[in-house]
C-alpha cells in the first residue's frame, strides 16, 4: 500500500468515526487532515506534507548530532536518504486527524524513523 492510499483509508475512517459520532448526537469537528491534501491527489506533493517531513528531518538531524565526524556523516546519509518514509507520515497524519496541537508528533515521527 503506497502512502497515498494510507491517507485516503485514514480519511475514509476518520470520516466514518465522523459520522458515527454525528449519529449518536455528539460533536464533530471539521477535520484538519484535508490541508495534506494537493491538487494533484499525490498527498506526498502537498506543501503541508513536504514542511511536515522538513521539520522530521530538522529533529533528525537535532537528535543525530555529535561531536564525532563518522557519526554525523552516518546521520546525514540517513536524512539525505529520503525513502517513502510512510512510517513517519503515517504518525503525523493520524496525529492531525485526531486534532493534536503541539510539536511532539514530529520528535515521534523522528523517532519511528530512526527504530525503523
Amino acid at each position: 500500500m503506497d502512502v497515498d492510499s494510507l491517507a485516503r483509508e485514514l480519511m475514509s475512517a476518520y470520516e466514518t468515526g465522523q459520522r458515527t459520532l454525528k449519529a449518536l448526537g455528539a460533536g464533530v469537528r471539521t477535520p484538519k487532515v484535508v490541508v495534506f491534501h494537493s491538487a494533484s491527489g499525490d498527498v506526498t506533493k502537498s506543501a503541508a506534507v513536504r514542511a511536515a517531513m522538513a521539520r522530521v528531518d530538522q529533529v533528525l538531524r537535532h537528535h543525530l548530532a555529535s561531536d564525532v565526524v563518522l557519526i554525523n556523516q552516518v546521520a546525514e546519509y540517513i536524512v539525505a536518504g529520503g525513502g517513502k518514509r510512510m512510517r513517519p507520515l503515517l504518525l503525523l497524519l493520524a496525529a492531525d486527524a485526531c486534532g493534536y496541537a503541539g510539536e511532539d508528533h514530529y520528535t515521534m515521527a523522528a523517532v519511528v524513523e530512526i527504530i525503523h
